[in-house]
């Protein structure tokens, strides 16, 4: 004879545990909520709002650049095409224009907390 579970067979509290573990069961296996945003999200935010910010300052440099005759078009694009970027010039480190953002400081906010 088999042993089979009817609900005149459950007391109160085996039917308790029962449907405790049914849900743990249940919602360990849904996903969960995707976090709202990751790094990535953050620093592309970031760099989207520095280059919102650099785009019309690198658009005045090159025009002023441009102005004086005695320089060539083109260099003046490829010179001041990555201002505001950082780097290295020899021994000296350029900081990046524009890490003081909102965007900037909440996605370097989240990779301190990472880490």
């Amino acid at each position: 004879m088999t042993n089979i579970i009817t609900p005149e067979s459950i007391s109160g509290a085996a039917a308790m545990k029962m449907i405790v573990f049914l849900l743990i069961v249940i919602l360990s296996t849904m996903p969960g909520p995707a976090r709202a945003e990751t790094q990535a999200d953050l620093d592309q935010a970031c760099e989207d709002a520095r280059a919102k910010k650099l785009e019309p300052v690198r658009r005045q440099k090159i025009s002023e650049c441009k102005a004086d005759k005695k320089n060539d078009p083109k260099w003046c694009e490829r010179y001041w095409a990555d201002y505001g970027d950082g780097g290295r010039d020899g021994p000296n480190v350029r900081r990046r224009k524009y890490d003081d953002l909102p965007e900037c400081k909440k996605a370097e906010k989240a990779r301190r907390d990472v880490n």
